[in-house]
């Protein structure tokens, strides 16, 4: 017997295992999580409005106001720009004119750079911990070998 394909209704905000997995998501704070999906939701809502250019969308302090203290929002929105998941197109500001914004996959190379210096940090604190080790042993046997002359 077959089974039925679940259908999605509406529009829905793609997350993949990939990026749910990547390290540049990891290092996420919870408040740039929920900025990411309401930049994500406002850029799949107008990217089906056909007088819009769908590669480039605005987004503003004003729509998570009532989720986010002003703070929250540019520390959130520095660490989506940083880690890859959104570019800036324009900058916003003294002209009243929102930042433009797009989707970007730079995460990916981004989270390769994260997990290698993260093995090159671990590699380092074992290499101390072996020298150490070895340090330990030397010492320990040149004594031996001190108090075996003196014997």
């Amino acid at each position: 017997m077959k089974k039925k394909k679940k259908e999605i209704n509406g529009k829905f905000v793609p997350l993949t295992l990939v990026m749910l997995k990547s390290e540049a998501w990891r290092q996420l704070s919870d408040r740039a999580v929920m900025l990411w999906t309401e930049m994500t939701m406002e850029f799949i809502r107008l990217k089906y409005n056909p007088k819009k250019d769908e590669n480039q969308f605005a987004f503003s302090y004003g729509k998570v106001k009532e989720r986010m203290s002003d703070k929250s929002f540019y520390r959130a929105r520095k660490e989506l720009v940083k880690g890859g998941f959104f570019d800036v197109v324009r900058h916003g500001g003294l002209e009243h004119k929102h930042t433009l914004f797009k989707v970007s996959s730079k995460w990916k190379s981004i989270s390769i750079l994260i997990k290698e210096k993260k093995d090159r940090k671990a590699q380092s604190e074992h290499d101390k911990t072996r020298n150490k080790t070895k340090v330990k042993v030397e010492k320990s046997n040149s004594s031996e070998f001190i108090d075996e002359l003196i014997d």
